[in-house]
């Protein structure tokens, strides 16, 4: 399928193709449920759900979108230099035409910088959200003091430092 959707300098407009395979929809029409895609090479979140049977992709712009963590209240999404947090609005999806085919909303609530850390997988774990932090080779919380806290790097990584020493890429929680 082909899609116009604005290029990375939100003037141009580009087309967006995909292609999937027919049982997608309808697998997720069966589980009742969307997945959630980023790519940081064209800076989108998509989401990929099911209507009716067919396939349906919602493209969101977020500049280098890597790792994503979702649970029911909230999606966080790392990007280029901060991490964006998306809060559940449920209250609001029916409202969405055509109606009754939302049962959730995700609005953009807040940011938090952290400068380019490379985030490629988040997950979270009770109230924190871990992050793999690439470009320092370590795993990382957040605080409100620090672009961010390390809590975890491979015994071999002498010192934090911005060179990705060790080209940390996923998480399993």
């Amino acid at each position: 399928m082909n899609v116009p959707l604005l290029g990375r300098d939100q003037e141009t407009l580009v087309e967006a193709h995909y292609e999937a395979s027919g049982s997608l929809p309808l697998l997720l029409g069966e589980l009742g449920v969307s997945l959630v895609v980023s790519t940081y090479q064209a800076g989108k979140l998509l989401v990929v759900g099911s209507d009716r049977g067919e396939l349906s992709v919602s493209f969101n712009n977020f500049d280098r979108a890597m790792g994503i963590a979702v649970r029911p209240d909230r999606i966080a999404v790392g990007t280029r230099s901060q991490l964006w947090f998306l809060n559940n609005s449920s209250e609001l999806a029916p409202r969405i035409e055509p109606l009754g085919k939302h049962d959730a909303c995700y609005l953009t609530r807040s940011s938090h910088v952290t400068g380019e850390i490379q985030s490629h997988e988040l997950s979270f774990a009770g109230n924190d959200l871990w992050i793999v932090n690439t470009l320092f080779s370590c795993l990382c919380t957040l605080s409100p003091e620090y672009s961010f806290v390390p809590r975890w790097q491979p015994s071999f990584v002498s010192e934090l430092a911005a060179e990705d020493r060790c080209h940390l890429n996923g998480l399993a929680c």
